[in-house]
């Protein structure tokens, strides 16, 4: 479907190579991220009163008790990986049909891993934050008398909303409230029922990079996204998970839609999926800022120009169709709600200034948000998406002239992937926590990380690399919840 890169026409190295430079980068990042830290921290540089920069987490390292729980963690989540490579075919076509067996047995890995990691500190920290029903959404349930009901009062009611209520449509307290028809109202069982949810997003990251890229790099992308620390260390403590498959479910669609070329039953369901996004959470539709990339890449192929039209015009009335919708049936406004969360929003800021002082935003957006990015993201999945756009980057307009598909190239991913993340990091206006609330971010830097390491495979013949980087990823997330107390 697609070439691999032309740099994996070079002469093959072994995979004990790719193994030893990407440890070695690994680890001397670590070294001088530990020491920047250290270092910011002695001079008094708090982005975040109390927090070392750039997290928005308590240093706070467990005794003797966790770090052995810790050790028996890493030790059983790597003994169950080697025992479910078998689920996972190292070779795939490039277009092959989804590894159901597979994906099962990743998804199911990575719940475990979650809830284990979730727990270093105590049983009760994979639902902790859900205790706090002034804070979370979950304490907004059962204030209407129905669902519907709490749409059509949403604006009317939400000076009474938890705190993060406020400043979301009623999306994800709908959502939730729909988990306790099944599962009760108890933190714990919701907080579960947070965790499986949000864990579709390795099986629909699967079909949105066979789709965007080929199949060997959706292998490598599921693989690695249930190992990056955000989605780990937030998976099961945080509803903002919940946001995460919805937004890989409408990438997928997008795809399938250019894919084939236009069709209009699946532009109607990426225009429906790009609606429930709005609902659940205001900033989730500047994801649209890779449809737009994407597109503009696409006006260069034969036919492209009718495709992404017909794509992108049935996308947004689908998109406005369901919004009306939902204001004709509940009476919730959407563009009402968004007013008031965002003079919500300016209210807790202010509030901020005047309690726990934090630097302006102009500091979060071009230094110490990325930085969390970085580091949230696993030092390998940040290194090798940077060799991603450095290699790729050049050849990106060469590549597009000589491809008739309507996928990207290589280099196509990796100029799409850079221009999203970075939009999306300008766009993010919180001052820190960004390494909870905008885990839509994480995938466009998995991507690229992950065409690195198939096109490794592919010239190395060897599941080495990849293995190496998310046993790394592994090791990063767990000593993370060791050494800091990350309470969303």
């Amino acid at each position: 479907m697609i070439p691999m890169p032309a740099w994996t026409d070079e002469p093959r190295s072994p995979a004990r190579d790719s193994v030893r430079r990407l440890a070695r980068a690994t680890g001397l990042t670590a070294i001088l991220w530990g020491t920047g830290m250290a270092l910011a921290w002695a001079v008094g540089i708090e982005p975040i009163y109390g927090h070392p920069a750039p997290f928005y987490a308590l240093w706070w390292p467990v005794g003797i008790r966790g770090m052995l729980v810790a050790l028996v963690i890493f030790g059983a989540w790597s003994v169950v990986a080697i025992l479910a490579r078998r689920a996972v075919p190292p070779v795939v076509p490039r277009n092959a049909s989804p590894p159901w067996k597979g994906l099962a047995a990743v998804t199911l890995l990575f719940i475990g891993f979650a809830l284990l990691t979730a727990s270093i500190r105590g049983v009760s920290g994979a639902w902790q934050a859900y205790t706090r029903e002034t804070y979370e959404v979950i304490g907004d349930i059962g204030k209407a008398s129905s669902i519907p009901a709490f749409f059509r009062r949403y604006n009317e009611i939400h000076p009474w909303l938890s705190m993060h209520g406020k400043v979301h449509p009623p999306g994800p307290a709908a959502l939730l409230w729909l988990f306790s028809y099944g599962t009760g109202r108890s933190a714990p069982a919701l907080a579960l029922a947070t965790l499986g949810f949000g864990a579709l997003a390795i099986p629909l990251a699967w079909l949105w990079i066979r789709r965007a890229a080929n199949a060997p790099v959706a292998r490598a992308a599921a693989l690695l996204i249930g190992c990056v620390p955000s989605v780990v260390l937030f998976g099961a403590v945080s509803a903002d998970f919940l946001f995460l498959p919805i937004t890989l479910a409408t990438l997928w669609l997008f795809h399938e839609a250019l894919y084939r070329r236009g069709h209009p039953l699946w532009s109607v369901a990426a225009g429906v999926g790009y609606a429930c996004m709005a609902l659940m959470k205001y900033s989730l539709p500047a994801v649209g800022v890779w449809f737009a990339v994407v597109g503009l890449l696409m006006l260069r192929r034969p036919g492209g120009w009718r495709v992404v039209a017909r794509t992108a015009l049935v996308m947004a009335v689908a998109s406005g169709g369901v919004l009306l919708l939902v204001w004709g049936l509940t009476g919730f406004n959407y563009l009402e709600g968004f007013a008031r969360a965002a003079a919500q929003f300016r209210l807790d800021q202010r509030h901020l200034d005047r309690l726990a002082p934090r630097y302006p935003g102009w500091t979060f957006r071009l230094c110490f948000n990325p930085l969390a990015f970085f580091y949230f993201a696993g030092f390998p999945v940040s290194l090798l998406t940077l060799a991603c756009w450095k290699r790729l980057l050049r050849r990106a307009r060469r590549a597009a002239r000589a491809c008739r598909s309507m996928a990207l190239t290589c280099g196509e991913t990796a100029l799409a992937c850079l221009v999203t993340a970075c939009v999306l990091n300008l766009l993010y206006l919180a001052r820190g926590e960004g390494e909870r609330s905008a885990l839509y971010l994480f995938p466009f830097l998995v991507l690229p990380a992950a065409w690195i390491l198939a096109a490794t495979r592919y010239r190395a013949r060897s599941d080495a690399p990849l293995a190496t980087a998310t046993l790394l990823m592994v090791a990063q997330a767990i000593l993370t919840e060791v050494l800091f107390y990350t309470y969303w």
